[in-house]
């Protein structure tokens, strides 16, 4: 026998009987057999359960003749209570649905998430509140998502805020890197231009050699901070790229090894890095370091 013939035959008639057509027996039917809970309460201020549909004893534990004649508030969380009673107060007052989510005390003693909707029945003759009409439902895994996509949410606020933080402090870099780096190098490009004007009196051959060494060091160091800045306004994590200028720094360290009264020998270059020979009065060291150190 099929569940749909089974059903009617359970209240007193075949498939197509009498009573399977009469629309108590129909709404009865629907009411026990729905997959929410469906109940009566009155419209005093515990609101009462008078009937509880049989879902209550799958979705929360409790039959239907252990909440009937209990207050609703028994089994509502304290803190969900006075928010409850709202809606009820609202209901009284108006014949509009009202749907509330709060947390209900299941058979186990836990608290679950649970959706109801109520309306009011009013008296047709007197239109005074008769009794509440609620269906409830579990609420959980919607509960659940919602609270992990709001921490979701504060995870990306809080990634945004990292960001805009960083933000401002490669800005607060950059404004350093400029005033702290280029301002004393452009110094010193200005005094070596007046030095080598004269302004300052006549130089000698070895003074503006040493001068020129100088600008050319000042150069290469404002080039490579130059370098660097573009690097981090563009965000990016990259070796800064200086082919071209080796001739310079070798020339410039060579300068400095006649100035000590030495000699600078390159013997060959190994990818990024520069060997060579240094040869000074007191001492002959051989030495391997990064192109890009080398001019310091």
């Amino acid at each position: 026998m099929t569940r749909s013939r089974a059903l009617p035959q359970a209240y007193g008639g075949g498939p197509i009987g009498p009573r399977w057509s009469d629309g108590k027996v129909r709404c009865q039917l629907v009411t026990e057999y729905a997959s929410d809970m469906i109940s009566v309460h009155e419209v005093d201020e515990a609101a009462t359960y008078l009937y509880v549909s049989p879902a209550a004893e799958r979705l929360f534990g409790y039959t239907a003749e252990e909440l009937t004649g209990r207050s609703v508030f028994e089994f509502i969380h304290p803190a969900d209570r006075a928010t409850i009673a709202m809606y009820a107060a609202k209901l009284r007052e108006s014949a509009d649905i009202a749907t509330a989510r709060y947390r209900f005390r299941v058979r186990s003693g836990a608290y679950e998430w649970v959706e109801s909707t109520c309306r009011m029945v009013r008296d047709p003759l007197t239109l005074e509140p008769a009794e509440f009409v609620a269906t409830t439902r579990s609420a959980e895994a919607r509960v659940a998502i919602e609270m992990e996509r709001e921490r979701l949410l504060m995870e990306a606020d809080g990634a945004r805020a990292a960001a805009e933080a960083a933000d401002r402090t490669k800005d607060e870099f950059l404004a350093m890197m400029s005033h702290e780096f280029r301002t004393p190098l452009n110094a010193i490009a200005g005094h070596v231009q007046l030095l080598t004007l004269g302004i300052h009196g006549p130089l000698t051959d070895a003074q503006r050699a040493a001068l020129e060494r100088v600008d050319g060091a000042q150069r290469f160091l404002l080039r490579l901070v130059n370098d660097v800045l573009r690097a981090v306004r563009a965000g990016e994590h990259h070796t800064v790229r200086t082919r071209g200028r080796r001739r310079a720094r070798v020339s410039i360290s060579r300068d400095l090894a006649r100035g000590m009264g030495g000699e600078l020998r390159v013997r060959g270059v190994e990818g990024a890095g520069a060997s060579f020979t240094l040869s000074l009065p007191f001492v002959e060291p051989r030495q391997r370091a990064d192109d890009a150190r080398s001019s310091e």
